[in-house]
C-alpha cells in the first residue's frame, strides 16, 4: 500500500512538473500572400522558410511584408522584441531583399540612425505575415 502511495505521488508530480514546462505560444502565418515573384513566400522561399523555422524559441518576434513605392521591391521585415530586465522593452529589427540578403539592422535603444530614416522612407507595410508570441 505503501508502494502504490509512493508511485502516486511521484506520478502526480511528474504529471505536474511536465504540464508547467509545456510553453504556451501563439504563432501566426499569412500564407495567401504573393510577393519576390512566388505565391506564398513562407514556405517557397528556402531562406524565409527556414528563418521561420529556427525562430520558434522567440519570444515575441514579427515578420512584415513591405513594399518600396517607387520601386515596387518587396522587403521582409524580422521585429524581436527583447525585455531589458525590468527596465523596459526594446526591439531589433532587419531588413531583408527576396534573396534573404540583410539589406538594414536596427534597434529601439538608441534614436534611429538617419540611413534606418532614409531606408524606412518609402516603404509600405503590405501585411504581417509570420508572428510568434509567448
Amino acid at each position: 500500500m505503501k508502494n502504490v502511495s509512493l508511485i502516486s505521488i511521484t506520478l502526480g508530480f511528474v504529471l505536474v512538473a511536465l504540464i508547467g514546462c509545456q510553453r504556451n505560444y501563439t504563432v501566426y502565418e499569412r500564407h495567401d500572400i504573393t510577393a519576390c515573384g512566388v505565391k506564398d513566400p513562407l514556405i517557397n522561399l528556402p531562406w524565409l522558410a527556414k528563418l521561420c523555422k529556427n525562430s520558434f524559441n522567440e519570444r515575441d518576434m514579427s515578420i512584415f511584408l513591405l513594399q518600396d513605392t517607387i520601386t515596387q521591391d518587396y522587403f521582409f521585415e524580422t521585429n524581436r522584441v527583447f525585455e531589458l530586465y525590468g527596465r523596459g522593452k526594446f526591439s531589433r529589427g532587419e531588413y531583408y531583399n527576396c534573396e534573404g540578403d540583410t539589406v538594414m539592422i536596427y534597434n529601439t535603444v538608441t534614436p534611429p540612425e538617419s540611413e534606418t530614416l532614409e531606408f524606412k522612407k518609402n516603404k509600405k507595410i503590405i501585411s504581417t505575415i509570420w508572428s510568434i508570441k509567448q
